[in-house]
């Protein structure tokens, strides 16, 4: 898409016609990319997947769900150049940054882990590591299996909410080697002196 010099102000965008994708819809399933209702894998960004859906009742809407520019501005439209999503609904931490969490489905609403009781930070860019969420433990239990995961929590001193079918999660092949190699490329080396490099 294009560029357009024109800002567009969040006031504007509360009442701009929100396009229904299936990334904003409940019955997307982030981890596979599947429809729940056809089980069938969607491009969760193209409007065009979910206007059937919505004209026809079966589209709903998650509202932790933040609408991105593929939202808003259809192609071949521009998207104004200096286009970022609305955060002035969502929470801030201690500093007044919004609390929002970057997940498969999108950007989201954080729903902060049952029993974590530290105050979350927030990025402006990056949001909150998802570790620190409902909707990024789902993810992450996904990815790395139930075992991997609760690791994960134990060392990042968060408590891991294991939901009814999770128990068993094996996880997927490449994220977990994935993981594994970004895992042993940060730990310390106790071969070196000090963290001092070759």
């Amino acid at each position: 898409m294009k560029s357009a010099s024109k800002p567009v102000f969040r006031a504007e965008l509360h009442m701009a016609k929100v396009f229904a994708t299936c990334s904003l819809c409940r019955n997307f399933d982030p981890n596979r990319q599947t429809c729940g209702l056809t089980n069938k894998t969607v491009n969760p960004i193209d409007p065009n997947e979910s206007m059937e859906c919505e004209k026809n009742g079966q589209f709903i809407r998650d509202i932790n769900v933040i609408p991105q520019s593929y939202n808003f501005f259809l192609e071949p439209e521009d998207v104004p150049l200096h286009w970022t999503f609305d955060d002035s609904r969502l929470p801030k931490d201690q500093n007044g940054v919004a609390l929002f969490v970057h997940t498969k489905r999108g950007t989201e609403r954080i729903i902060p882990v049952e029993g974590y009781t530290k105050p979350l930070i927030g990025c402006p860019l990056g949001g909150v590591d998802k570790i620190y969420t409902y909707q990024g433990q789902r993810e992450l239990i996904y990815d790395l299996g139930a075992e991997l995961a609760k690791a994960e929590a134990e060392k990042m001193g968060v408590p891991l909410q294991i939901l009814e079918g999770e128990e068993n999660s094996m996880g997927q092949k490449l994220e977990i080697r994935r993981h594994l190699v970004v895992q042993r490329n940060t730990e310390p080396n106790p071969w070196l002196n000090n963290g001092e490099a070759w």
